[in-house]
């Protein structure tokens, strides 16, 4: 019977509900797919509406048994391989450690691909990008001037 309901699946709610069974967080599976993790929320919603179970761990265990049962590969589907490479970099493990000292890049890295900003650090990019922007404009304005001062003397 779970089986059944199992079959209804798309193979995107499928593909999310093993990145669950991975320990990836929505966050982590949108960007590992290149999506929303709204949209990826909505899909592993639909999906454990679809197997009758109240929580996505549940139906990301339903998934693994039925994966488990069958004949089917997973080591073959690229989006598994995919998926499996990302979350070695997101933890850190494997060939690229990650090493967050001071203030973190308010841009994605190759270390750390999911923006995981808290409030202040946020805070603290956009007072450090508007003195930035300020002193540059200031500079490129006090530059101007001193060149129409050097023009006008000299006629």
């Amino acid at each position: 019977m779970v089986e059944d309901r199992a079959a209804l699946l798309t193979n995107e709610q499928r593909s999310y509900l093993r990145l669950v069974d991975g320990g990836l967080t929505s966050k982590q599976i949108a960007q590992t797919n290149g999506g929303s993790h709204h949209t990826v929320n909505v899909r592993i919603a639909e999906a454990v509406r679809l197997l009758g179970v109240q929580t996505r761990a549940e139906a990301a265990a339903i998934v693994a048994a039925i994966d488990a049962r069958g004949s089917y590969d997973r080591s073959y589907d690229p989006q598994t391989i995919v998926s499996t490479d990302r979350r070695s970099a997101l933890s850190g493990a494997g060939n690229m450690p990650v090493r967050e000292t001071g203030l973190p890049l308010p841009i994605a890295t190759s270390g750390r691909p999911i923006n995981t900003l808290n409030f202040w650090q946020r805070c603290v990019w956009i007072l450090l990008l508007a003195a930035s922007t300020a002193l540059l404009v200031g500079g490129l304005v006090s530059g101007i001037i001193a060149q129409l001062d050097a023009v006008g003397r000299r006629f």
